[in-house]
């Protein structure tokens, strides 16, 4: 069975790095489970990448 790894990213209106931080971490991860309390985009531009398959 293949190991996967796994990022976790808590985040409150994070909107303005957000996208620079998920480019980057996709390269060293398999799937970003992101833990967010936002009221900005956040969780639309976590929806939008690949590797952050899960907002909670």
């Amino acid at each position: 069975m293949k190991r996967l790894n796994i990022g976790l990213l808590m985040t409150h209106n994070e909107q303005d790095v957000l996208p620079e931080m998920l480019l980057e971490s996709v390269r060293y991860v398999d799937a970003i489970f992101a833990l967010d309390g936002s009221s900005d985009d956040t969780p639309v531009i976590c929806g939008r990448t690949k590797s952050a398959s899960r907002v909670l």
